[in-house]
């Protein structure tokens, strides 16, 4: 049986089972802040759902917002609401063993490819250029976590 999405048991303090299926079931948790979805029909019980969440991520999680529209921009940043919790948008986030500071107002951030920054950073030949490695030039790099990844787990 596959595992139920945290969102899921969140949702079932709230909403009846037909109303269920139209919750929006991904979350994005970027250091202890989660940035979830709600549907239109939903949106009035949107800080009731955000509430739930905290406590089925009790210890994790310590801010909620919702991403309100599509990210977009030239920036690409994401257009939030706070919804319960502490009233911050700055966290820590871990990733390959390092670190860095987010501020989901303010900058694109994705914990989705983790992985593919990892497996980027594992290609990347880590010699100076003129012996065979290679210049990563990381525009418009957000927090950054690409050039960091790659300085830390790139092969010697």
């Amino acid at each position: 049986m596959p595992r139920e999405s945290m969102m899921l048991r969140a949702a079932r303090r709230i909403f009846p089972p037909e109303e269920q299926r139209h919750i929006y079931k991904s979350i994005d948790i970027i250091g202890d802040i989660a940035i979830i979805k709600v549907a239109r029909r939903h949106e009035v019980y949107a800080q009731q759902l955000a509430e739930a969440l905290l406590e089925e991520l009790k210890g994790r999680v310590k801010v909620v917002y919702r991403q309100t529209a599509p990210t977009k921009g030239y920036e690409r940043v994401k257009i939030l609401e706070w919804l319960a919790g502490e009233r911050r948008s700055i966290t820590i986030y871990r990733e390959h063993g390092c670190s860095f500071k987010v501020d989901v107002e303010k900058v694109f951030f994705s914990p989705r490819l983790q992985y593919e920054r990892l497996r980027i950073a594992r290609l990347v030949k880590k010699e100076a250029p003129l012996k065979g490695g290679e210049v990563v030039v990381n525009m418009f790099s957000g927090v950054g976590t690409f050039s960091i990844i790659i300085a830390k787990h790139a092969p010697k």
